[in-house]
């Protein structure tokens, strides 16, 4: 019979969808809960006529609960909290065990009893209720935090409580001050093996709960030993007083938001446990700093005066000698060199501050600012203490520094990278990059699927709704699906590249025209890292666009290339750093009847000098110069990192000279055609276009969408017009196409 299914909201109480059965037909629906985190789906049944039956055949996809976290951090405390060391456990997978965690300490605190607490208990899965979540639906706690211990002192019951709260945000479940003293067995597995006398063997689970685990039997040990207990964890540094190390065992728990199951039933919350072994030590070990000059000289954008590189460093001339400067941390015991020792934040902070203090811009930068990465992988470990944390060495350091830690240190800041056990490096957080400034990474870096790399330019857009154009270039692939990318706000922009270029001289005036460059949608599934494209963006109002990838995997940028200039025999030019696309040929008017353009860019910047005698296609006003165009008084072209040029290998005479640069077009029908395209004969009745002075007006019959173009088929406005409708458009004196019909404006 005919019935309707409801189906209640998360709580229970409300319903949240109601779907009509009248036929066979009605079948086959899919409906999402959304993320609730429930231990149950409730539905019922009505509208059913006496004596008939629903028939109701549902599926369920459901997430299992996942107690195993992704990182903590280990904390050391001394009892006036004048020294804090923290070293976070990192989990790559279901292992258990976290390792051996060996603080090392200052010998002054070699007699004192140190306190070691568990905080920031993270995981990637985190609900919205936590600090950095949104992403999952765990609901993750230690077993002795605060929050669990009022409302789960035997067993689940709290999970039925009154005192429960489905909305209780994570400040009290990330931190604990006490861990377990002996391993729970979960189940016999280990008493399973195929060498065994027994016929037979059944695998047997011992649901986990607080009452279960106090008091029980050291599965480790024979009678007699410590059982079960939860305390806190103290150790003392000396040797000679036995009290170095110990081994403690972190209870991790997930469990469902919303129960209005009417079981009650273990199930609801499911446990894991993680072994760490601490180990104090008494030694001082201090820092030493190799340093590499990444770039010798920079352009780059640093204040609001033009040219707007490092002028303080910009000798006479205009070429700019600004440096950029990466440092590889090591360690010494005394004067002996380890290679594996531990290093603090403040002792790293505070030995960076007095080398450049010192610096004389040839084997030390002059200031903090000029650093673009910090390289500490090599060390044991990389600490906070005495107030001094990773964010204090970052402040100062370039826009774009990297942080590179170690395999026993991770973040969750961003632009900070930690070793794996693989030796590979996995982001901490997100990948952000600023625009204008240089950037530089030694090593390629994963970020995970939960992150993102993120690059955003500033855009400043006319008052007349073109589509904005920019050429950029980055050290990690977009995913694209015919040329366009799709951001994880959903907001898009496509990704085009030249095609080919046509210089033709014909009806123009020789030293005074442009020619015209065919750009295409990039064709695959992804750009491809390190090399420049043109991006096209539609007007929505925004002063920036995002160019952001979940889960992007930066490239190092070590493989740059160097193009060089050469006049004569005494005269040669370098231009270092640069990251090249494809040589694109078209047609001009020179001896040898075509001309071949190289696309490059980089993340230094670059000061191109007209007296070095080459032909540079500069991106501007939606448009390419070409550097010969620029005024007389202007020698230099500033180009800023993350954009691209076109450089011009070939002859340079007098017709390439002369070249103004280039339109642009994405229409093969406006292409190759000097931009005029007669279209009179196609006009449309349903719509009338009048003209006057800076303005166009338009006036439809019918709904339809209106697209004011260039002739190069660049967008300048786009209109919705519903029937009837007269808009005004204010626009510059030119010409135009307006859905097929040229127009023109004075």
């Amino acid at each position: 019979g005919a019935y309707t299914l409801n189906v209640y909201d998360k709580t229970g109480t409300t319903i949240q969808k109601s779907i009509k059965v009248n036929s066979a037909a009605d079948a086959g629906g899919t409906y999402d809960m959304g993320i609730c985190n429930n231990d149950a789906v409730k539905f019922s049944i009505t509208g059913l006529e006496e004596g008939k039956q629903a028939l109701v055949s549902v599926t369920l996809l459901l997430q299992a609960l996942d107690p195993y976290i992704d990182k903590m951090d280990i904390v050391c405390h001394d009892p006036n909290d004048q020294l804090t060391l923290s070293q976070p456990f990192t989990a790559d997978d279901f292992s258990v065990s976290g390792g051996k965690f060996v603080f090392y300490i200052p010998e002054e605190y070699k007699n004192t009893e140190l306190t070691f607490t568990f905080s920031d208990l993270y995981s990637h899965y985190g609900d919205a209720t936590y600090y950095t979540g949104g992403n999952g639906f765990g609901r993750y706690s230690f077993v002795t935090s605060s929050y669990f211990e009022p409302i789960n002192g035997n067993g689940n019951d709290g999970l039925y409580a009154s005192n429960y709260n489905p909305d209780a945000t994570y400040n009290n479940k990330v931190f604990t001050s006490t861990a377990g003293n002996i391993r729970f067995k979960f189940n016999n597995a280990e008493d399973l093996d195929n060498t065994s006398d027994e016929e037979e063997g059944y695998l047997e689970e011992y649901p986990f709960s607080v009452k279960d685990y106090l008091g029980s039997a050291n599965p480790d040990n024979n009678a007699g030993t410590p059982t079960g207990a939860f305390a806190e964890m103290k150790l003392t540094a000396n040797p000679s007083l036995n009290q170095h190390s110990g081994i403690y065992y972190v209870f991790t728990a997930d469990e469902t938001r919303w129960n209005i199951a009417p079981s009650k039933a273990w199930q609801h919350r499911y446990y894991a446990f993680y072994r760490m072994d601490i180990e104090l030590q008494a030694k001082t070990y201090t820092p030493t700093l190799a340093w590499e000059k990444i770039y010798d000289k920079t352009c780059y954008y640093k204040n609001d005066e033009f040219p707007m590189v490092d002028n303080e460093n910009t000798p006479a001339g205009g070429v700019n000698t600004h440096s950029m400067w990466g440092v590889k941390l090591g360690t010494k015991d005394g004067t002996t060199v380890v290679e594996n020792g531990y290093l603090t934040y403040k002792e790293i902070n505070d030995a960076i501050t007095t080398a450049v203090a010192s610096g004389d811009d040839i084997n030390v930068p002059k200031t903090k600012s000029q650093i673009l990465y910090v390289d500490g992988s090599d060390l044991y470990s990389m600490i906070s203490s005495a107030n001094v944390t990773l964010q204090t060495l970052k402040t100062g350091m370039a826009d774009n520094a990297l942080v590179f830690l170690p395999e026993n240190t991770t973040s969750t800041l961003d632009n900070v990278a930690f070793k794996t056990s693989s030796g590979s490096f996995r982001a901490g957080k997100d990948i952000v990059l600023t625009d204008r400034m240089p950037f530089f990474t030694p090593y390629d870096i994963q970020v995970d699927a939960a992150n993102k790399a993120i690059y955003t330019r500033t855009v400043t857009r006319d008052l007349y709704g073109k589509d904005l154009l920019a050429s950029v270039i980055l050290p990690y692939s977009l995913t694209i699906s015919d040329g366009i990318h799709t951001n994880p706000d959903n907001t898009t922009f496509k990704l085009t590249k030249m095609a080919s270029t046509n210089f033709s001289l014909e009806e123009q005036e020789k030293y005074n025209y442009y020619g015209q460059a065919l750009f295409t949608n990039v064709e695959g599934d992804a750009t491809e890292a390190n090399k420049p494209y043109m991006v096209v963006t539609e007007d929505n109002g925004e002063n920036s666009f995002v160019a952001a990838q979940t889960g992007a995997k930066v490239l190092a940028t070590t493989d740059m290339k160097k193009r060089t200039i050469v006049i004569d025999e005494n005269k040669k030019y370098d231009y270092e750093y640069l990251y090249m696309g494809e040589e694109v040929s078209g047609s001009v008017d020179t001896p040898s009847g075509n001309i071949t353009l190289t696309a490059e860019g980089g993340y230094s910047g670059q000061i191109y000098d007209r007296a070095h005698s080459e032909a540079i296609f500069y991106f501007a006003e939606n448009k390419f110069y070409n550097l010969y165009r620029l005024k007389s008084y202007k020698r230099y072209l500033y180009s800023y990192p993350f954009r691209g040029v076109y450089s011009f290998a070939g002859t340079i005479d007098n017709n390439v000279k002369s070249m103004n640069g280039f339109d642009i077009t994405f229409d093969e029908g406006l292409w190759n055609t000097n931009g005029i395209v007669d279209m009179t004969s196609t006009k449309v009745p349903d719509m009338a276009v009048r003209t006057g002075k800076g303005f166009i007006q338009i006036s439809s019959t019918k709904d339809q969408t209106v697209r004011v173009l260039s002739l190069n088929g660049t967008t300048f406005n786009k209109v919705t017009m519903n029937a009837g409708d007269s808009k005004t458009i204010s626009l510059p004196a030119g010409v135009y196409v307006v859905n097929n019909v040229k127009i023109t404006v004075k």
